[in-house]
Parts: C-alpha cells; sequence; structure tokens
C-alpha cells in the first residue's frame, strides 16, 4: 500500500484549485497545508486520487476535508468488497 504522497497531495489540491476558483483557500500558507494533509497523509495514493476525481465530477460546491473524506470511505468500502 503506498500512503498517500505530499507531491500527490499538492498536484490533487491545485487541481481543486483549478476546477473549483471560488475556493478561499490559501495553500501558500503552511498551517493550512498541514492541517489538510494530516487528515488525508495515512489514505493510500490511488485511493486519494480516485476520490479527489470522483469529487470533482460530482460536486458543484467548494469541497471541505468532510466532503473529500466521504469519497475516500466509498473508494475505500468498495475496495474491500470487491477483495
Amino acid at each position: 500500500m503506498q500512503h498517500l504522497t505530499k507531491d500527490v497531495f499538492f498536484n490533487k489540491m491545485e487541481e481543486l484549485l483549478s476546477v473549483f476558483p471560488s475556493w478561499n483557500i490559501d495553500f501558500t500558507d503552511e498551517k493550512v497545508v498541514q492541517a489538510w494533509y494530516k487528515h488525508f497523509k495515512d489514505t493510500e495514493e490511488k485511493t486519494f486520487v480516485i476520490a479527489v476525481d470522483e469529487y470533482i465530477e460530482n460536486e458543484r460546491y467548494n469541497h471541505t476535508v468532510a466532503g473529500i473524506m466521504e469519497y475516500v470511505r466509498e473508494e475505500e468500502e468498495s475496495f474491500y468488497v470487491a477483495n
């Protein structure tokens, strides 16, 4: 299992910023980055990528940790059911 790397985390956060331009979050602030990353750092990298992609495709409001975590849990559950 590959835990979420900071590079992948930043790439997906930049993608979220691009598709949700009104999202008022400053990812140049280290405390903000740490606050978000700590919630996802133990997530499998592939799961996080799929969850963010699903969030982008299905949601129309700015994201929250809880909103993205919902998609992480759904992806984890579908993985465990399939195996």
